[in-house]
């Protein structure tokens, strides 16, 4: 026995049947973000010092032209990504340093490099500067790694940045570094 389909318009109500010649309009509702300003510059860095690493464009020309190209505060938003951006590429190599005792298994170099660029805010964040807590810089790294990097990128990020951060506050009994927590918050974040 064959069974017969029913064509697509006979199956949906009259209100959703279309013609070929029937005009359609559609209306694009603006939704807001669910990420954090904070959230969001550190998403604009590491575009900006991925972009460096590649290209080797002048560090002051690639963050001008992104700071033009995005909408944000910029008050707040504006200098904390000339931070991040400034500040990765002055303590590259203090960064690096750190990277490579803990990321031993291959030359910073090999890393991908948006592992690289990720590793590299966070210990800038944490470690360097101390503007954001432990936990929130390594929550945000290992999103920006889900995000980003490879299947293997967020447990990669997540386990070179716990064990920093375990050697760098051994005392800190009650920061869990290594488990990035849902429960973070952005205004943990302190931003200077």
């Amino acid at each position: 026995m064959v069974e017969r389909q029913l064509p697509l318009n006979d199956s949906l109500p009259p209100e959703l049947n279309a013609q070929p010649d029937d005009e359609v309009t559609s209306e694009v509702l603006e939704h807001p973000s669910v990420e954090s300003e904070t959230s969001v510059v550190r998403l604009i860095a590491l575009q900006a010092l991925y972009e460096i690493d590649m290209t080797d464009h002048p560090v002051g020309e690639v963050v001008n032209y992104l700071v033009e190209d995005f909408v944000f505060d910029e008050e707040r938003s504006a200098p904390y990504l000339q931070t991040l951006v400034m500040g990765v590429t002055e303590h590259r190599q203090q960064i690096d340093d750190i990277l490579a005792r803990f990321a031993n298994e291959f030359p910073i170099q090999q890393l991908a490099v948006i592992d690289r660029n990720i590793l590299r805010i966070a210990v800038l964040e944490f470690l360097v500067l101390r503007t954001t807590g432990v936990r929130v810089a390594i929550n945000e790294a290992v999103e920006m790694a889900k995000r980003f990097g490879t299947d293997a990128s967020p447990r990669f990020v997540n386990g070179v940045l716990g064990a920093i951060a375990r050697r760098a506050f051994p005392d800190d009994e009650d920061d869990d570094s290594d488990a990035p927590t849902p429960d973070t918050h952005d205004d943990e974040d302190t931003v200077a």
